[in-house]
Protein backbone atom coordinates (compact mmCIF):
# COMPACT_ATOMS: atom_id res chain seq x y z
CA UNK A 1 0.00 0.00 0.00
CA UNK A 2 2.84 2.44 1.02
CA UNK A 3 4.14 2.20 -2.34
CA UNK A 4 1.99 2.46 -4.76
CA UNK A 5 0.51 5.60 -2.05
CA UNK A 6 4.34 6.90 -3.81
CA UNK A 7 3.97 6.40 -7.43
CA UNK A 8 2.81 9.44 -7.80
CA UNK A 9 5.32 11.54 -6.00
CA UNK A 10 8.26 8.90 -7.97
CA UNK A 11 6.54 10.44 -11.31
CA UNK A 12 6.80 13.67 -10.36
CA UNK A 13 10.94 13.20 -9.25
CA UNK A 14 11.67 11.54 -12.68
CA UNK A 15 9.61 13.97 -14.55
CA UNK A 16 11.25 16.75 -13.12
CA UNK A 17 14.75 15.20 -13.21
CA UNK A 18 14.06 14.25 -17.06
CA UNK A 19 13.87 18.29 -17.45
CA UNK A 20 16.49 19.63 -15.66
CA UNK A 21 18.78 17.43 -17.45
CA UNK A 22 16.93 18.07 -20.95
CA UNK A 23 17.92 21.91 -19.92
CA UNK A 24 21.09 21.26 -19.00
CA UNK A 25 22.02 19.63 -22.51
CA UNK A 26 19.67 22.42 -24.28
CA UNK A 27 22.21 25.00 -22.71
CA UNK A 28 25.65 23.63 -23.66
CA UNK A 29 24.38 22.96 -26.74
CA UNK A 30 23.88 26.64 -27.42
CA UNK A 31 26.95 27.76 -25.58
CA UNK A 32 28.84 25.33 -28.10
CA UNK A 33 26.93 26.56 -30.90
CA UNK A 34 28.23 30.17 -30.24
CA UNK A 35 31.89 29.29 -29.89
CA UNK A 36 31.41 27.66 -33.17
CA UNK A 37 29.79 30.50 -35.08
CA UNK A 38 32.25 32.69 -33.46
CA UNK A 39 35.51 30.84 -34.76
CA UNK A 40 33.56 30.75 -38.17
CA UNK A 41 33.02 34.38 -38.13
CA UNK A 42 37.14 34.63 -37.08
CA UNK A 43 38.44 32.16 -39.48
CA UNK A 44 36.09 34.22 -42.25
CA UNK A 45 37.68 37.42 -41.36
CA UNK A 46 40.74 35.91 -41.65
CA UNK A 47 40.48 34.79 -45.04
CA UNK A 48 39.36 38.08 -45.66
CA UNK A 49 42.26 40.06 -44.96
CA UNK A 50 44.91 37.07 -46.33
CA UNK A 51 43.10 37.56 -49.80
CA UNK A 52 43.49 41.13 -49.32
CA UNK A 53 47.04 43.20 -50.73
CA UNK A 54 48.90 43.99 -47.36
CA UNK A 55 49.49 47.75 -48.36
CA UNK A 56 45.88 48.33 -48.67
CA UNK A 57 45.43 46.67 -45.14
CA UNK A 58 47.79 49.36 -43.81
CA UNK A 59 46.53 52.14 -45.64
CA UNK A 60 43.36 51.54 -43.82
CA UNK A 61 45.42 52.12 -40.23
CA UNK A 62 48.99 53.28 -41.42
CA UNK A 63 49.64 56.52 -43.15
CA UNK A 64 51.40 56.82 -46.18
CA UNK A 65 52.01 60.34 -46.54
CA UNK A 66 55.64 61.40 -46.60
CA UNK A 67 55.19 64.46 -44.87
CA UNK A 68 53.80 64.13 -41.38
CA UNK A 69 51.35 67.37 -39.82
CA UNK A 70 52.45 68.50 -36.91
CA UNK A 71 49.50 70.51 -34.64
CA UNK A 72 50.50 70.69 -30.86
CA UNK A 73 53.56 71.05 -28.84
CA UNK A 74 53.75 67.21 -28.21
CA UNK A 75 53.81 66.30 -31.69
CA UNK A 76 56.75 68.73 -32.06
CA UNK A 77 58.52 67.05 -29.48
CA UNK A 78 58.54 63.46 -31.68
CA UNK A 79 59.97 64.97 -34.74
CA UNK A 80 62.88 62.81 -35.23
CA UNK A 81 61.91 60.45 -32.61
CA UNK A 82 61.22 57.27 -34.32
CA UNK A 83 58.21 56.50 -32.73
CA UNK A 84 54.71 56.11 -33.63
CA UNK A 85 52.33 58.03 -32.60
CA UNK A 86 48.70 59.10 -34.59
CA UNK A 87 47.58 62.04 -36.12
CA UNK A 88 44.54 62.68 -38.15
CA UNK A 89 43.12 59.35 -37.16
CA UNK A 90 46.36 58.04 -38.96
CA UNK A 91 49.36 56.15 -37.64
CA UNK A 92 52.49 57.84 -38.17
CA UNK A 93 56.03 56.97 -37.83
CA UNK A 94 58.12 60.02 -36.47
CA UNK A 95 61.78 58.80 -37.88
CA UNK A 96 64.62 60.73 -37.96
CA UNK A 97 65.08 61.59 -41.11
CA UNK A 98 61.37 62.03 -41.86
CA UNK A 99 59.81 65.58 -43.02
CA UNK A 100 57.27 67.72 -41.14
CA UNK A 101 54.98 70.63 -41.45
CA UNK A 102 53.47 72.49 -38.72
CA UNK A 103 49.22 72.52 -39.63
CA UNK A 104 48.55 75.46 -37.51
CA UNK A 105 49.96 77.98 -34.93
CA UNK A 106 51.00 76.41 -31.57
CA UNK A 107 50.25 77.99 -28.31
CA UNK A 108 51.82 77.16 -25.06
CA UNK A 109 50.46 78.43 -21.52
CA UNK A 110 53.45 78.97 -20.70
CA UNK A 111 52.97 78.50 -16.45
CA UNK A 112 50.57 75.26 -16.66
CA UNK A 113 53.26 73.80 -19.24
CA UNK A 114 56.70 75.01 -17.76
CA UNK A 115 56.35 74.27 -14.31
CA UNK A 116 59.27 72.18 -13.52
CA UNK A 117 62.86 72.83 -13.33
CA UNK A 118 64.49 74.96 -16.17
CA UNK A 119 67.01 71.98 -17.02
CA UNK A 120 64.07 69.69 -18.22
CA UNK A 121 62.50 72.37 -20.26
CA UNK A 122 63.48 72.15 -23.53
CA UNK A 123 62.26 74.83 -26.01
CA UNK A 124 61.54 73.66 -29.29
CA UNK A 125 61.44 76.65 -31.60
CA UNK A 126 64.71 75.85 -32.93
CA UNK A 127 63.71 72.51 -34.64
CA UNK A 128 61.12 74.18 -36.70
CA UNK A 129 63.13 75.44 -39.99
CA UNK A 130 66.71 74.56 -39.31
CA UNK A 131 69.16 75.06 -41.64
CA UNK A 132 70.73 71.95 -43.56
CA UNK A 133 73.04 69.49 -41.88
CA UNK A 134 71.09 71.10 -37.72
CA UNK A 135 69.14 67.86 -38.10
CA UNK A 136 68.52 65.07 -39.99
CA UNK A 137 64.85 65.65 -40.27
CA UNK A 138 62.66 68.86 -41.44
CA UNK A 139 60.58 70.68 -39.70
CA UNK A 140 58.78 73.53 -42.28
CA UNK A 141 56.79 76.42 -40.63
CA UNK A 142 54.17 76.53 -43.50
CA UNK A 143 53.34 79.77 -42.57
CA UNK A 144 52.88 78.76 -38.73
CA UNK A 145 54.52 79.71 -35.97
CA UNK A 146 54.84 78.87 -32.13
CA UNK A 147 53.57 81.11 -29.43
CA UNK A 148 53.49 81.20 -25.52
CA UNK A 149 50.98 83.01 -23.09
CA UNK A 150 52.03 84.21 -20.11
CA UNK A 151 51.34 87.68 -18.06
CA UNK A 152 47.38 87.79 -20.28
CA UNK A 153 49.94 88.22 -23.33
CA UNK A 154 51.03 86.32 -25.89
CA UNK A 155 54.94 85.80 -26.99
CA UNK A 156 57.33 85.16 -29.41
CA UNK A 157 61.01 83.79 -28.66
CA UNK A 158 63.68 85.59 -30.13
CA UNK A 159 66.41 84.40 -28.53
CA UNK A 160 67.70 81.86 -25.80
CA UNK A 161 70.94 80.49 -24.42
CA UNK A 162 71.92 77.28 -22.39
CA UNK A 163 75.48 77.31 -20.92
CA UNK A 164 75.09 74.01 -18.81
CA UNK A 165 75.90 72.59 -22.88
CA UNK A 166 78.78 72.47 -25.56
CA UNK A 167 78.95 74.37 -28.42
CA UNK A 168 76.33 77.27 -26.55
CA UNK A 169 77.98 80.47 -27.84
CA UNK A 170 76.96 83.12 -30.66
CA UNK A 171 79.02 85.05 -32.61
CA UNK A 172 79.23 88.60 -33.53
CA UNK A 173 77.08 88.32 -36.78
CA UNK A 174 74.48 86.97 -34.55
CA UNK A 175 72.17 90.06 -34.72
CA UNK A 176 72.46 90.35 -38.28
CA UNK A 177 71.83 86.12 -38.51
CA UNK A 178 69.36 83.80 -37.74
CA UNK A 179 70.75 80.39 -35.43
CA UNK A 180 68.48 78.12 -34.73
CA UNK A 181 70.21 75.05 -32.54
CA UNK A 182 69.28 73.24 -29.81
CA UNK A 183 71.80 74.90 -27.10
CA UNK A 184 71.55 78.71 -28.55
CA UNK A 185 68.80 80.00 -30.91
CA UNK A 186 68.18 83.64 -32.23
CA UNK A 187 66.03 85.27 -34.97
CA UNK A 188 67.28 89.10 -33.31
CA UNK A 189 67.65 89.69 -37.12
CA UNK A 190 64.28 90.24 -38.09
CA UNK A 191 63.73 92.09 -34.68
CA UNK A 192 62.13 94.88 -36.51
CA UNK A 193 59.29 92.62 -36.88
CA UNK A 194 58.57 92.55 -33.55
CA UNK A 195 57.48 96.00 -32.75
CA UNK A 196 53.74 95.69 -31.00
CA UNK A 197 50.86 96.93 -32.58
CA UNK A 198 49.05 98.38 -29.34
CA UNK A 199 45.97 100.35 -31.23
CA UNK A 200 45.96 97.35 -33.83
CA UNK A 201 45.97 100.07 -36.29
CA UNK A 202 48.77 98.50 -38.63
CA UNK A 203 51.05 100.35 -37.18
CA UNK A 204 53.70 99.53 -34.90
CA UNK A 205 54.14 101.30 -31.80
CA UNK A 206 56.71 99.82 -29.52
CA UNK A 207 59.15 97.02 -28.40
CA UNK A 208 57.59 94.75 -25.38
CA UNK A 209 59.76 92.19 -24.00
CA UNK A 210 59.96 89.56 -21.24
CA UNK A 211 63.00 87.88 -20.33
CA UNK A 212 63.43 85.38 -17.94
CA UNK A 213 66.43 84.07 -15.86
CA UNK A 214 67.07 80.54 -14.23
CA UNK A 215 67.17 82.22 -10.89
CA UNK A 216 70.27 81.77 -8.00
CA UNK A 217 74.00 82.10 -8.49
CA UNK A 218 76.93 79.45 -9.68
CA UNK A 219 74.98 78.12 -12.67
CA UNK A 220 71.81 77.22 -10.16
CA UNK A 221 69.48 75.37 -11.85
CA UNK A 222 66.22 76.05 -9.65
CA UNK A 223 63.44 77.78 -12.11
CA UNK A 224 60.50 79.75 -11.06
CA UNK A 225 58.07 80.31 -13.79
CA UNK A 226 57.30 83.83 -11.87
CA UNK A 227 60.85 85.24 -12.00
CA UNK A 228 60.73 87.24 -15.02
CA UNK A 229 60.93 90.85 -16.19
CA UNK A 230 58.57 92.42 -18.82
CA UNK A 231 59.30 96.25 -19.88
CA UNK A 232 58.57 98.37 -23.16
CA UNK A 233 61.05 100.43 -25.03
CA UNK A 234 61.50 101.86 -28.84
CA UNK A 235 64.80 101.24 -29.68
CA UNK A 236 65.97 97.80 -31.21
CA UNK A 237 68.01 96.21 -29.34
CA UNK A 238 70.40 95.95 -32.30
CA UNK A 239 70.96 99.88 -31.86
CA UNK A 240 73.85 101.16 -29.73
CA UNK A 241 73.23 102.29 -26.06
CA UNK A 242 73.40 106.13 -25.54
CA UNK A 243 71.94 106.55 -22.72
CA UNK A 244 71.42 104.12 -19.50
CA UNK A 245 67.54 104.07 -20.38
CA UNK A 246 66.37 103.71 -24.46
CA UNK A 247 63.52 106.06 -25.47
CA UNK A 248 60.28 105.31 -24.43
CA UNK A 249 61.62 102.85 -21.52
CA UNK A 250 58.64 101.58 -19.03
CA UNK A 251 58.52 99.12 -16.45
CA UNK A 252 55.51 96.72 -17.27
CA UNK A 253 56.81 94.09 -14.39
CA UNK A 254 58.95 93.09 -11.93
CA UNK A 255 62.03 95.35 -13.61
CA UNK A 256 64.73 96.25 -10.96
CA UNK A 257 65.60 99.42 -10.65
CA UNK A 258 69.06 98.99 -12.16
CA UNK A 259 67.45 97.70 -15.32
CA UNK A 260 67.03 100.21 -18.07
CA UNK A 261 66.28 98.36 -21.27
CA UNK A 262 67.67 95.87 -23.77
CA UNK A 263 70.76 97.28 -26.51
CA UNK A 264 73.68 96.29 -27.75
CA UNK A 265 76.81 95.57 -25.16
CA UNK A 266 80.19 97.57 -25.14
CA UNK A 267 81.53 94.29 -23.35
CA UNK A 268 83.32 92.40 -26.36
CA UNK A 269 82.23 89.37 -24.64
CA UNK A 270 78.00 89.54 -24.82
CA UNK A 271 75.53 90.69 -27.88
CA UNK A 272 72.95 92.80 -25.28
CA UNK A 273 72.69 94.08 -21.65
CA UNK A 274 70.46 96.01 -19.70
CA UNK A 275 72.05 99.02 -18.33
CA UNK A 276 75.39 101.24 -19.03
CA UNK A 277 77.33 98.58 -16.46
CA UNK A 278 76.98 95.63 -18.51
CA UNK A 279 74.49 93.87 -16.40
CA UNK A 280 71.36 91.83 -17.65
CA UNK A 281 73.73 90.60 -19.99
CA UNK A 282 72.25 88.27 -23.02
CA UNK A 283 73.86 86.08 -25.38
CA UNK A 284 77.86 84.88 -24.45
CA UNK A 285 79.97 84.53 -27.22
CA UNK A 286 82.88 82.57 -27.19
CA UNK A 287 85.16 83.44 -23.87
CA UNK A 288 82.05 84.23 -21.67
CA UNK A 289 80.87 81.40 -19.38
CA UNK A 290 78.16 82.94 -17.32
CA UNK A 291 75.16 85.22 -17.70
CA UNK A 292 75.27 88.03 -15.06
CA UNK A 293 72.20 89.71 -14.28
CA UNK A 294 72.80 92.25 -11.17
CA UNK A 295 74.75 92.41 -8.74
CA UNK A 296 76.69 89.06 -7.99
CA UNK A 297 73.22 87.30 -9.68
CA UNK A 298 74.88 84.53 -12.37
CA UNK A 299 72.85 82.24 -14.46
CA UNK A 300 73.36 79.38 -17.11
CA UNK A 301 70.33 80.31 -19.51
CA UNK A 302 67.99 82.93 -20.51
CA UNK A 303 64.68 83.31 -22.04
CA UNK A 304 63.83 86.77 -23.75
CA UNK A 305 60.38 87.09 -25.73
CA UNK A 306 58.41 90.00 -27.55
CA UNK A 307 55.04 90.54 -27.85
CA UNK A 308 52.92 89.62 -30.46
CA UNK A 309 49.56 89.83 -31.44
CA UNK A 310 48.71 86.39 -33.14
CA UNK A 311 45.99 87.07 -35.71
Amino acid sequence: MKIKNQKGAISVFVLLAMLFFLVFIMSAYAITARKVQTQTMTLSQLQYYYKRDPATIASTKYSSTSIIPIYNYEQLKLAGTNTYAVVDNKVHFFKDTGEYQLKANIVIDFDNYFSQSIDNIEMLDWKVDAPSGETPYKVASNGFNIYYYKDGAYWKLISYQNLNSTGYSFTSSTPTTAVRQKNRYSIMNTITGYKYDENKDGTQDYYEFMLIYNNGTSNSSTFSPGSYMRWRQNQSPNETRTSNTPPGFANITNCLSSFGGLLKSSNTNILYSGNNTNEYQIGILSGGTSLKSNGNNYHSKYYLFARVDPR
